[in-house]
């Protein structure tokens, strides 16, 4: 080790010029990363939803390939909203603008694009150029994939200051708030410049990355820094110094990174693949912060070495040795026995928790739009048809399953039969007009003989069905809309209207009338039927959760327990350590409860494994220094407590209050899924610190023995004999059954 960082001092000048190359252009490449926003494209192909989606993507593609949204005007008069209407129509994007309802002075209107839309960004700033005379909200894509936020820039601004400050607080160097945000601030541009590679993030990883990645590494840095202060102030010169710190900090430092990464390995178990997707994002954030430590900030030392020793100031916060005499003086029973039992509580509280699978809050625009306007939840039943099908079977099935009562099924026959009622409105408001020859009218240019007839709506629908070049017409368009070929296979679609008067489009009620249709469709077409849609969406999501929750869980539980066990070359660590990390996980999911908050399940989920993989370090370095003063130093158990609390307390409060300053910092400049994963983050990290530093030393203090005897049997190389595997076993046996207590 000491060698490869004798050649980073020699070559320090080429290694800091190769960092800012890659820096810059890791800037430069973020610019054509794009980040997609919508969850529901992380959907697996195999899910029925996702699967109906593609065939109808397949099999009607001239008919189902347009992208629509609303718009509310607010307070306008009818003047205004033709203005509006007449200049969207104008532009090419646009296909069709429809006055969908009103409400007082109030319009909502649905604008249907062509599918060569063109860049989104460009497109909005067309519409944006009509409509920034009037009171417009909406423009929400059914498909969105946008470019990041700018609210990410104000975000990343506010952590920088933060952090400058919280370093500040805890060093000694004013210059040192230089060396720390310069080697982060590298790292982190390497590391979103080189999602490039993935051509897409989502923007859960756009904007949860840089702050995670902030937070969690600037312990690695600070680890270097305060061991390379210690070093000189005991009369080391510098390269010596940087060397002897860069090695004292190699083992905890790595030890620390691959903790982490394992917990976000688990995310890409996830079925849902955002969770592959932050789970790459963020473990190569880390490995790129880890080299960056270990290679960069020897570099920045050694060459502003001078400026970190005249910047030198007084310690800004007193001793921490206060919190190892609070500790030596607290009753370690009393500590251990109230966090058994808030974590019981909590442990019920978090399945109290209000999950929800979208959005937890309306903005002014949605909750107006739900509470005055109504439009239909639709969604889409596609199967194979080769024409022994008979519908009534189905439609019979909807009709007796009372969870389905309102439900309105449209098949081609009842779309035909449509066309050619709203066929006859456009006849007769044209005859109304007088006149056959404007654009709305000329389609009709074959009833233009009836223009000064007096006739009611179903003589002139009768005239229709009459008409054979008309009927051709709109059966042909039914047909093209209701069937489809892909593959040779022929397919057939039912357009049905779930029964959603509150406007809530994703609710319980929803969820029960998609899954009652999903089992009737299946009993009447066997597995050649899907269901798909927004709605049908967001319930395959809410089933994938409810998967990923437990295997993630695990998954983060065993690999970051594997690595704790290597590490320790110890059984008792992982276990004391694991179980108190998932306390405060349950504590902070069931504070949702407590607040009675809504949370985001996918939010959850996320969360509760970057929780355990970012604040297990703090742990680890406790029991670090517990088992150096205990078994190395032969102090004590009670001294050693105290000795580990007032050693890593520096390092645990700095690492907490960074990743909770980080998590609020997100929670109040962004919205939406990506808000609430802040709030728990911050939320999180604050819990895991108080863990840490007031419950862990006395987990570890009543353990005593059992770390002794274990420490005991490693030292004499007697772990696999007979007769220490079963008092191994046996000792395991009551901390399995403690712990498993505790989990229940």
């Amino acid at each position: 080790m000491k060698k490869m960082i004798e050649s980073v001092l020699r070559f320090r000048y080429v290694i800091l010029t190769l960092f800012i190359v890659l820096a810059i252009s890791g800037g430069v490449l973020q610019q054509n990363v794009e980040v997609n926003d919508n969850m529901l494209d992380y959907l697996p192909n195999d899910v029925e939803g996702v699967a109906g989606k593609n065939i109808l993507d397949e099999a009607f593609t001239d008919s189902h390939e347009s992208e629509s949204f609303y718009l509310l005007v607010s307070d306008t008069n009818e003047l205004e909203l033709s203005n509006i209407v007449n200049a969207l129509s104008d532009l090419e994007e646009v296909v069709s603008t429809d006055l969908e309802d009103s409400h007082g002075n109030d319009y909502l209107l649905n604008i249907t694009l062509s599918p060569e839309y063109g860049e989104y960004e460009s497109f909005s700033q067309n519409i944006s150029n009509i409509l920034e005379e009037y009171n417009v909200w909406g423009g929400v894509f059914s498909n969105t994939t946008s470019v990041p936020d700018d609210g990410n820039s104000g975000m990343i601004v506010m952590l920088f200051i933060a952090l400058a400050i919280l370093i500040l607080v805890f060093t000694k160097s004013y210059f040192d708030v230089v060396v720390i945000l310069s080697s982060l601030g590298v790292a982190i541009m390497i590391n979103m410049g080189s999602n490039i590679i993935f051509g897409e993030i989502s923007s859960v990883s756009a904007s949860a990355a840089v702050l995670i990645q902030l937070a969690v590494s600037i312990d690695y840095t600070l680890f270097i820094i305060n061991n390379y202060k210690l070093r000189r102030e005991q009369g080391d010169e510098v390269d010596k110094a940087i060397k002897t710190s860069v090695t004292m900090s190699f083992k905890p430092v790595l030890a620390g990174a691959i903790t982490t990464i394992a917990g976000f390995v688990a995310l890409m178990f996830m079925q849902l693949e955002v969770g592959l997707d932050l789970g790459l994002v963020l473990s190569k954030g880390i490995f790129i912060s880890l080299i960056t430590a270990l290679v960069l900030v020897p570099v920045l030392i050694k060459i502003c070495n001078k400026a970190m020793d005249k910047t030198t100031h007084k310690p800004l916060l007193p001793s921490f040795k206060v919190f190892g005499k609070i500790t030596g003086k607290s009753v370690s029973i009393v500590v251990a026995v109230g966090f058994t039992i808030i974590v019981g509580l909590a442990s019920i509280g978090r399945n109290e928790v209000d999950y929800v699978y979208g959005e937890t809050t309306a903005n002014e625009y949605e909750q107006y739009y739900i509470e005055n306007f109504s439009i239909d939840n639709t969604i889409v039943l596609v199967f194979e048809n080769d024409g022994s099908i008979d519908l009534r079977n189905f439609v019979a099935g909807v009709d007796n399953e009372s969870d389905l009562e309102g439900v309105v099924i449209i098949n081609k026959e009842l779309a035909l039969q449509q066309s050619i009622s709203k066929t006859a409105d456009g006849v007769l408001d044209c005859i109304t007009l007088g006149s056959f020859d404007n654009p709305e009218c000329i389609q009709f240019q074959a009833f233009a003989g009836l223009l000064n007839t007096p006739i009611d709506k179903p003589t002139l629908m009768g005239m229709i069905q009459s008409n054979s070049a008309v009927m051709t017409n709109l059966t042909e368009k039914a047909n093209e809309l209701f069937v489809g070929t892909s593959n040779g296979v022929t397919y057939e679609i039912l357009i049905i209207k779930l029964n959603d008067p509150e406007n809530l489009q994703v609710s319980d009620d929803i969820f029960n009338q998609i899954e009652s249709l999903r089992t009737i469709s299946h009993n009447e077409f066997g597995d050649d039927a899907w269901i798909t849609g927004d709605s049908v969406m967001v319930y395959d999501l809410k089933q994938i959760n409810e998967i990923d929750y437990p295997v993630v869980s695990i998954i983060s539980v065993i690999a970051v327990g594997l690595v704790i066990l290597i590490a320790f070359k110890s059984l008792l660590i992982p276990l004391i350590l694991l179980t108190m990390i998932q306390g405060a996980i349950w504590i902070n999911l069931a504070s949702s409860y407590v607040f009675a908050e809504q949370l985001i399940f996918m939010g959850a989920i996320i969360v509760g494994s970057i929780q355990l993989g970012a604040s297990i370090d703090y742990s680890i370095l406790l029991s670090e220094k517990y088992e150096y003063y205990r078994f190395e130093g032969k102090l004590c158990k009670k001294e050693a407590v105290i000795k580990a609390v007032e050693e890593s307390s520096h390092s645990i409060i700095t690492s907490g209050l960074a990743l909770t300053v980080g998590g609020y910092i997100m929670f109040f400049t962004q919205t939406g899924t990506i808000q609430q994963m802040g709030m728990l983050l911050g939320r999180g990290a604050f819990i895991s610190l108080i863990v840490s530093l007031v419950v862990a030393p006395h987990i570890l203090y009543i353990f005593d023995k059992l770390l002794k005897k274990e420490h005991h049997l490693k030292k004499h190389k007697q772990w696999l004999t007979l007769r220490w595997k079963r008092k191994v076993d046996y000792y395991m046996n009551w901390i399995l059954a403690s712990m498993y207590i505790i989990w229940i």
